[in-house]
């Protein structure tokens, strides 16, 4: 069975995720390519709390911000 809201629609079996900002619905068939980018986006943050509690320069920082808009699909 699927429920279908504009512009999501979510089927038994599919995740739903949700916080404050809003739901998410994650196809059963995507959830693990999404947890691996999930997993690398969080070592993309951690590296970058380390920088900055490192004082690293701000070329170091500026690249790992790039590297985290790549994994999202901006353009860097």
């Amino acid at each position: 069975m699927c429920r279908s809201s504009v512009p999501a629609r979510a089927c038994s079996g599919d995740y739903l995720v949700a916080d404050a900002d809003g739901v998410v619905v994650i196809p059963q068939e995507r959830i693990e390519k999404v947890l691996v980018e999930i997993a690398d986006i969080e070592q993309l943050e951690k590296d970058q709390e380390k920088a900055l509690a490192d004082r690293a320069s701000l070329e170091s920082i500026e690249a790992l911000i790039r590297r985290k808009k790549v994994r999202k699909g901006t353009p860097a």
